[in-house]
């Protein structure tokens, strides 16, 4: 019987995440539709992100980057900011 103990858990495991696997890929489109990838072998996606600010500041990505190496520098060195 002790041959068995771990694998009734294991089994009922399976059982219960089998179904939701089979679930995980459909998409319920509530406006336009997906028409266009039809029969398309690839897709190329960009990611626009500069529009984008860190902290509370509104800081750009150049302004950001600048202050952490100052951080860094300051904190770890110029050869630890540099990397």
């Amino acid at each position: 019987m002790k041959k068995y103990s771990l694998a009734v858990p294991l089994l009922l495991t399976l059982m219960m995440v089998s179904p939701r696997s089979s679930f995980a890929q459909k998409m319920k489109v509530l406006s336009g539709n997906f028409d266009f990838l039809k029969g398309q072998q690839e897709l190329n996606v960009v990611f626009d992100y500069t529009p984008m600010t860190f902290y509370n500041e509104k800081m750009s990505e150049n302004d950001y980057l600048e202050k952490r190496n100052k951080d860094i520098s300051a904190n770890k060195g110029t050869n630890e900011a540099e990397n």
